[in-house]
């Protein structure tokens, strides 16, 4: 061998960094996974999983999608022209708007200062005080929040504290209620007692009292001829006042097409636990809540000794477990909620949440570990994932799941032996028609469940987790709320090809959640503004993407947690509004009243 050949040899082995590998030879690499186990589960060996390219790649959706399309109008069922009636000579009231910018009060502030107490006064608000945002509240006008008849009218009904109007609204049932509006610039009050008002009517402006100008507004069941003091000694829910805000939302929850019932709740967090039967179960103060389905009265209530953190029913449906918040874990027969079947220590923190798998038993998951109970209380595994359950499926004979930490995928087969896959990419999971899939925030990966392995089957502009949904369909594809530089809902084929995507950014909020019933698909998008939350439920057609607007709720107390939907008994849909009431929709009985010629 010459020189120069010799020179050519040792420059390629240089280059390739001084190591010749063989086209057969593979370097593995073994990894130890500690699993922390009450017992300790034994340590295991696992090889890193190889990342399979996706056979046929799909093209990544367009930069924007098209705008959904969005029909339905459900506030038009609830308007109607007053007509007089023998004990409503002004008309019985068909829905109720808000005293500033009806109908929403989307630009007022209000609706959260109701039975507050005030030191300087020594007594509880009546009433709420309302204004208008980034401008002068003086001289703004203030609205007839429905028809009615005015009982009182004085442009210097307060004094100093300026004028007063009460105006009394009557009900289709003849129940009444009297709105009450405060703090009125005088001359502008020149309606008269006896004056007939329509919803939306402007009746008088903001004046200046001695604080600075705002409306007071108060509905009450008393005092129908004269102003009251706009404090009470007590709570005011006691002697004949009621929450302004709270009711005028209650009651057009309750006129609204498909609405069953509506459950009023204070500004706490209410969690869906199950379905027995004819029986909801929830938990609420934390205490243990059993609503009638037909009409959404309370069957039972039950406190124990601790505060509940939270309740879920198990799959067999005839016992359901319960958490309090010093980490007790029990089991009570749905028929005797009162009595313990078993009672463990779970070592859970107070903000612990349950899961039911399908196999029966209870999963608890707080932000140190998830553990798993059988039916029986029995221990079955325990793992240190330092984050809460946030998504899981059940696959065959496997639970698989995805926390928020490091490596974040986790699957357990029937053997009971937790296994943390080797890849930190993170997402939503949703069982598909034939494999287990990962929304994540570049697209969708289809798991192998058997390997651990994962390829890439949808590319997807980059997005973030936290905001993205899924829903698998019917016909085995998936459904994808994917939120980018864009928003968008995008349907995919069980072939893992596109079938449609729309964009929502200018038509919904981005909080967004999905709910099946039968074949059919919701969508419940939630806006978490300035004035409270307002949830809007609408029906997804899944053969085009086309919207229809079903039903709209909300409340003003801004409680930004706890808004979820839930299927009851293939029929119902169970919204709640996170700080607002719980609310039963028939969406098929909505459907066919808004979406009819």
């Amino acid at each position: 061998m010459n020189m120069k050949s010799l020179a050519l040899i040792l420059g390629i082995i240089i280059l390739t960094g001084c190591r010749v590998v063989t086209p057969t030879q593979t370097i593995t690499e073994i990894i130890w996974v500690e699993i922390t186990a009450t017992p300790a589960l034994t340590l295991t060996t696992t090889v890193p999983p190889t990342i399979t390219p996706s056979p046929t790649a799909t093209p990544t959706p367009t930069p924007t999608a098209i705008p959904a399309s969005i029909s339905g109008n459900p506030r038009a069922f609830t308007r109607l022209d007053p007509e007089p009636a023998f004990n409503a000579p002004c008309g019985f009231v068909d829905t109720l708007d808000f005293p500033l910018d009806p109908p929403h009060g989307a630009e007022a502030s209000g609706g959260g200062d109701f039975g507050r107490y005030r030191q300087r006064y020594e007594k509880y608000h009546a009433g709420e005080d309302w204004g208008m945002r980034n401008v002068s509240n003086f001289g703004q006008p203030v609205y007839s929040i429905g028809h009615g008849q005015v009982t009182y009218a004085q442009p210097n009904g307060w004094g100093l504290d300026k004028g007063v109007i009460v105006i009394r609204h009557v009900f289709p049932t003849g129940r009444y209620i009297l709105s009450f509006y405060g703090h009125l610039d005088p001359p502008s009050v020149d309606i008269k007692t006896g004056d007939c008002v329509e919803r939306g009517d402007k009746i008088g402006k903001i004046g200046r009292p001695r604080t600075p100008p705002h409306l007071h507004f108060e509905i009450r069941l008393h005092l129908p001829n004269s102003t009251g003091h706009g404090y009470w000694s007590v709570d005011p829910t006691l002697a004949g006042w009621l929450p302004p805000s709270q009711t005028i939302h209650e009651y057009r929850i309750s006129v609204s097409p498909g609405v069953q019932w509506t459950n009023s709740y204070d500004d706490s967090t209410t969690q869906f636990s199950g379905v027995f039967t004819d029986t909801l179960l929830l938990v609420h103060n934390e205490a243990l809540v059993a609503l009638d389905i037909e009409d959404g009265a309370t069957r039972w209530q039950q406190a124990y000794d601790a505060a509940s953190a939270a309740a879920i029913l198990d799959t067999n449906g005839s016992q359901f477990y319960h958490l309090d918040q010093m980490g007790i874990l029990s089991s009570h027969a749905v028929l005797d909620p009162a009595k313990s079947i078993w009672q463990i220590d779970s070592g859970a923190l107070s903000t612990a949440d349950l899961i039911a798998p399908p196999t029966g038993g209870v999963i608890v998951t707080d932000r140190r570990q998830t553990t798993a109970f059988d039916q029986t209380g029995e221990r079955l595994w325990q793992i240190e994932t330092k984050t809460p359950i946030s998504s899981w499926v059940s696959f065959r004979d496997t639970f698989i799941f995805t926390t928020a930490g490091a490596n974040p995928i986790w699957s357990v087969p029937s053997s009971g032996q937790p296994q943390n896959w080797d890849f930190d990419i993170n997402g939503h999971l949703l069982n598909g028609a034939e494999a287990v899939y990962l929304h994540a925030e570049d697209g969708v990966y289809r798991l192998d469940v058997d390997a651990m392995t994962r390829s890439q089957w949808i590319s997807l502009p980059q997005g973030r987790n936290n905001l993205g949904r899924s829903l698998p369909l019917p016909n085995g594809g998936l459904l994808l709320y994917h939120v980018d530089s864009d928003r968008r809902l995008i349907a995919i084929n069980p072939s893992g090809t596109i079938q449609w995507e729309r964009s929502i950014l200018n038509a919904l909020p981005k909080d967004v959640e999905f709910g099946a019933l039968g074949r059919k698909i919701y969508l419940l998008a939630t806006d978490k503004g300035a004035s409270g939350n307002e949830v809007k439920l609408l029906e997804v057609d899944i053969e085009t993407g086309k919207l229809t607007h079903l039903f709209t709720g909300g409340t003003r107390l801004g409680f930004s947690r706890g808004t979820w939907i839930n299927p009851v008994n293939d029929e119902y849909l169970l919204v709640n509004i996170g700080g607002g009431p719980v609310v039963l929709i028939s969406p098929q009985e909505a459907f066919d009243i808004i979406a009819s010629p």
